[in-house]
C-alpha cells in the first residue's frame, strides 16, 4: 500500500453567494439577468480558483430560479437550496403544473436541501422587528429564511427594482436588513453594540412587469448606508476583476491555498476540523518567528553593552567600529520586531484555531449556534476570522447528520482540553510547562542581579579601603556589575516579550472553565443525558473559551490607539 492510501485531501473553506430578487420579471429581462447573475459567478471562479463556491437560493419563481440556471456547469459551484418551509408546504406556492414542474427540477439540481429555521439557532437573531399581529407565520417564515441567506453569504447578489420594502422577506426588505448599520438583535431583545460584517451587496436592476422603467435607482431608508456594487449594460468582467477588492475571499483563497500545500490529512475531518489544524500549524511557526526576533534583539542589546563595557575599560579604539555596528544592528532589529505582523499573524492564526477548536465542538454536540455570531466583535481587522468560520459552519451544518447522543462528543472535548491545560499521566499539561519557562527566566532574571550587586560590592571596595593595590578587583566588579544588570535586563525583557504571566492567568482561567463543564457534565449523567441539557453546557463551555480568546487577543495585540 503506498503511503497516500488511507489518506484524503483537506477539506477547502467555500465562499458562500446568495441570491435574493423578485418573483415577478419581464420576459425580455430574464436571459440579462441570467447573464449577470453568471458573470459574478465566473467572476469570483476565477479570482479565487482554489476556493469551492456555495450558491444559496430559496427556488422561488423569478430571481431565485435563475440562479440555479446560470450556475449550470460551473466546476466548484455548489448549489444549496435554503428553504423558508418544507417542501410539501413550499410548493403550494406554486400552484401552476409548470411551475411547480420547474420548482422540482431546480430542486433535484441541488446538492443540498435544508430548512432555514433547521439552521438557525433562534429566531429572534434575524428579526429586525416585532412582526405585526397580522403579519402570518407563513411570511415570517420567508423573512427568516431571506435573512439567514443575507447573513450566511458573503456574496449577495440583490435582483431588485430599487423600490422601498412592501412586505417582510421580500428582496427590499432583506436589502435594507443588511445596510442597516445596527439592526441586529440580541436574543434577549437588545439592539447589538457591534453590527454584523454584511460582506459584499451586488445590485442586479430588475424590470418588473406593469412598472416604470426608470425605477431602478436606489432608495435607502437607512441614512449613510453605502451604496452596492451595480452589474448593469456597462458591466465588464476584467474591469470588475482589477477594481473590486474583497479582502475576506482574499484571505479564504489563501488558507485554501495553505491547505493544499500541507498536503494530505488522515481520516475523513470536516471544514470546522481542517482550518483548526492549518491555524494551529501556522500560529506556531509565525509565534517561532517572533520569539526568534525577539531574542535576537536582546542578543545585540547585550552584545552592545559588553562591547562598549570593553572599550571603555581597556581604551582599545578599535572596539568603538564593533559597538556602533552592535548598536546599529539593535536599532533595526528592534525595529523589525515593532514593524513585522509576526506577532499579529500569530495572534489571528490562534485566535482562528481556538475558535475553530469550539465550533468542531459544539458541530459534534449537535449546538445550533454559530460561534461567530458571539466572537471578537468589535475588534479591527479580524472580521476576516468570523466570516472564514461562519463559511465552514455552513458548510459543515449542510452535510451534518442528526446527533443522536451529544454527551460522548461533549466529555471528549471537554476532558481533552482540560487535560491539555492540567496535564495528564503521559504529558505535563501547558499551565506546568508554561510555570517551567517563566521559573527559568526568572531565575536568570535574580542571578544576574545577585551578580551586579556582588559586583558594585566589589567595585566599591576601592572607594572604601584607599587602596590603589584593589583596582584590579575593581574592574573585576565593574565587569561583573555590568555583565549582571545586563542578563537581569535582557532575561526581564524577553519574558515580558513572551508574557508568561498573561499566559498563565488565561490558561488557569481556562482550566477552571473546563474543570466546571466536566463537572456539570457528570453531574448531569446520572440524571439528564437529554440532549438539549449537554448542548446547554457544551454552549456555555464554549463561550466562555470564545471571550476569554477574544479578550487575549484585544489586551495583547500591538496596535494604535484608535476607536473600534
Amino acid at each position: 500500500m503506498s503511503g497516500d492510501a488511507g489518506r484524503m485531501t483537506a477539506p477547502l473553506v467555500p465562499l458562500t453567494i446568495g441570491v435574493i430578487g423578485h418573483r415577478n420579471l419581464r420576459s425580455d429581462a430574464v436571459a440579462a439577468i441570467t447573464s449577470s447573475i453568471r458573470d459574478v459567478l465566473v467572476s469570483y471562479r476565477d479570482r479565487f480558483p482554489l476556493t469551492p463556491i456555495l450558491l444559496l437560493s430559496s427556488l422561488a419563481q423569478g430571481a431565485d430560479q435563475l440562479a440555479v440556471e446560470a450556475c449550470q456547469g460551473l466546476e466548484s459551484v455548489r448549489l444549496i437550496g435554503i428553504l423558508p418551509l418544507a417542501v410539501d408546504d413550499y410548493e403550494l406556492d406554486f400552484p401552476e403544473s409548470g411551475d411547480l414542474d420547474e420548482f422540482r427540477r431546480c430542486l433535484a439540481s441541488c446538492e443540498s436541501v435544508v430548512l432555514a429555521d433547521d439552521l438557525m439557532a433562534s429566531t429572534s437573531r434575524v428579526l429586525s422587528d416585532p412582526a405585526p399581529p397580522a403579519e402570518s407565520a407563513r411570511d415570517m417564515a420567508y423573512q427568516r429564511c431571506a435573512r439567514f441567506i443575507s447573513d450566511q453569504s458573503h456574496v449577495l447578489i440583490a435582483v431588485w427594482d430599487g423600490d422601498p420594502p412592501e412586505f417582510p422577506g421580500g428582496t427590499s426588505d432583506t436589502i435594507h436588513y443588511r445596510l442597516a448599520s445596527a439592526e441586529r438583535l440580541t436574543d434577549d431583545g437588545r439592539t447589538s453594540l457591534w453590527p454584523a460584517e454584511t460582506g459584499v451587496l451586488i445590485h442586479i436592476p430588475a424590470a418588473r412587469p406593469a412598472r416604470d422603467s426608470d425605477t431602478t435607482d436606489l432608495i435607502f431608508a437607512t441614512a449613510g448606508a453605502s451604496l452596492p456594487r451595480l452589474i448593469d449594460e456597462d458591466f465588464q468582467q476584467q474591469q470588475w476583476n482589477e477594481t473590486i477588492q474583497d479582502p475576506h475571499a482574499d484571505r479564504i483563497e489563501f488558507l485554501n491555498q495553505r491547505s493544499r500545500v500541507g498536503g494530505l490529512s488522515r481520516g475523513p475531518l470536516s471544514v470546522t476540523q481542517s482550518i483548526m489544524n492549518l491555524a494551529d500549524a501556522q500560529a506556531s511557526i509565525h509565534q517561532v518567528q517572533y520569539r526568534r526576533r525577539a531574542a535576537s534583539v536582546v542578543l545585540a542589546g547585550v552584545c552592545t553593552l559588553v562591547l562598549l563595557h570593553f572599550e571603555q575599560s581597556f581604551t582599545q579604539r578599535w572596539l568603538i567600529g564593533p559597538a556602533v555596528i552592535a548598536v546599529s544592528a539593535t536599532g533595526v532589529l528592534w525595529f523589525r520586531l515593532t514593524r513585522t505582523n509576526a506577532k499579529d499573524k500569530f495572534q489571528q492564526s490562534r485566535a482562528l484555531a481556538e475558535g475553530a477548536r469550539v465550533q468542531s465542538a459544539w458541530l459534534a454536540a449537535g449546538v445550533r449556534a454559530c460561534p461567530s455570531d458571539y466572537y471578537l466583535e468589535g475588534q479591527p481587522d479580524t472580521s476576516w476570522i468570523r466570516r472564514t468560520m461562519r463559511s465552514a459552519w455552513l458548510a459543515d451544518r449542510i452535510g451534518s447528520q442528526a446527533i443522536q447522543s451529544p454527551w460522548p462528543a461533549a466529555n471528549e472535548w471537554i476532558q481533552s482540553q482540560l487535560d491539555y491545560f492540567e496535564g495528564s499521566s503521559d504529558r505535563a499539561g501547558a499551565i506546568a510547562r508554561n510555570r517551567i519557562k517563566a521559573r527559568k527566566y526568572r531565575l536568570l532574571t535574580r542571578a544576574g542581579v545577585v551578580l551586579a550587586l556582588l559586583g558594585m560590592a566589589i567595585d566599591a571596595l576601592r572607594f572604601i579601603t584607599g587602596d590603589g593595590s584593589a583596582t584590579t578587583a575593581s574592574d573585576l566588579g565593574q565587569v561583573a556589575w555590568e555583565v549582571g544588570l545586563a542578563t537581569a535586563a535582557a532575561s526581564a525583557a524577553y519574558g515580558h516579550l513572551l508574557a508568561f504571566d498573561e499566559i498563565d492567568r488565561q490558561y488557569t482561567f481556562a482550566a477552571t472553565t473546563y474543570r466546571r463543564g466536566l463537572s456539570d457534565l457528570a453531574r448531569l449523567r446520572g440524571h439528564d443525558l437529554t440532549p438539549y441539557r449537554i448542548q446547554a453546557i457544551v454552549e456555555l463551555v464554549g463561550l466562555e473559551a470564545l471571550r476569554e480568546s477574544g479578550s487575549w487577543l484585544a489586551l495583547n495585540r500591538d496596535r494604535s490607539v484608535r476607536p473600534i
